[in-house]
């Protein structure tokens, strides 16, 4: 690699480990009352409500591991219609919808892997351009789900963290946890001081404490 292209790449690295500490702010860690983990994990059956709903610009960016045992699944999604959410069939491939405007459709369904997923009028996976689509949020009154969408099919996979953007204003910062007190696992909300329970059947899983 030349020089510069090394210079580049160290300039871009620090690019984006800065931009991980801002978004992080203050986080000092979780309320005594919560165990942070490594990630939760879905059987299929476990999702997560966000109970937010873009109006204006919205961008999501989890670090995510997507299984195959389920096709035509949601890593996320807006509930009964496909509004926004990346959806992903086993012999297609990953579908992405933007504003009810499907964006992108690629040969690889990034299964068996874990990914990190910029979503936004552009879509970005691992860092790599995917595509690009523009469209309007002003009308839209759908919840965004993790693990779930209009195809109420759940996605079996893992979640190691889930951001969300409104503007350009970070909404949600949502952490992989238990509560302490009964061992139930889900996402605390830094921004909002919220801890999000699955919203669907049986429990989610978790990898190892975060101490």
């Amino acid at each position: 690699m030349a020089i510069a292209d090394t210079i580049t790449s160290m300039k871009e690295n620090l690019k984006n480990a800065f931009k991980s500490i801002e978004d992080k702010g203050t986080y000092m860690g979780l309320p005594s009352e919560y165990q942070e983990v490594e990630y939760i994990e879905s059987t299929g059956t476990q999702w997560i409500n966000t109970q937010y709903v873009p109006t204006a610009n919205p961008r999501i960016v989890m670090d995510v591991y997507w299984d195959s045992a389920v096709d035509n699944c949601e890593l996320f999604g807006s509930e009964t219609v496909k509004f926004w959410r990346l959806n992903a069939e086993i012999e297609s491939g990953i579908f992405y919808n933007y504003a009810n405007t499907i964006a992108t459709q690629t040969a690889d369904t990034y299964f068996n892997e874990r990914i990190l997923v910029d979503a936004s009028s552009n879509l970005l996976i691992n860092g790599v351009f995917v595509s690009s689509s523009s469209g309007s949020f002003s009308s839209n009154t759908l919840k965004v789900y993790i693990f779930y969408g209009s195809h109420q099919t759940g996605a079996i996979g893992k979640i190691y963290y889930f951001k969300l953007y409104d503007n350009n204003a970070l909404v949600r910062d949502m952490i992989p946890c238990y509560r302490k007190s009964d061992s139930v696992a889900g996402m605390y909300d830094i921004v909002n001081d919220v801890f999000y329970e699955n919203a669907g059947t049986g429990s989610f899983k978790v990898g190892e404490n975060v101490e």
